[in-house]
């Protein structure tokens, strides 16, 4: 009986110990895991934000085209002309 009580505290120290190493095996999977999907979303927006600065780069190029050239260069530039004037 006494060898018993004597094992208690031993076995209470390992539970104690295993949950503690189990909780941080959890928390550091966790954190590796949040740490990539939140990697591949700001990846995923700044590649978007670039793509949009290109496609507004390249309007305004177009635009610069139309410009130089005193004429319209596309049926989108056309629009602004006044009605009887068309692009082909």
């Amino acid at each position: 009986m006494r060898n018993r009580l004597a094992i208690l505290p031993l076995l209470m120290m390992l539970t104690i110990v295993g949950i503690a190493a189990f909780q941080t095996y959890w928390l550091r999977k966790a954190y590796e895991r949040e740490h990539h999907t939140t990697e591949v979303r700001l990846n995923a927006a700044f590649r978007e934000t670039v793509f949009e600065e290109h496609a507004k780069k390249l309007r305004l190029d177009q635009l610069d085209t139309c410009r130089l050239l005193q004429w319209p260069c596309c049926r989108r530039c056309a629009k602004a002309l006044p009605p009887g004037i068309y692009v082909t």
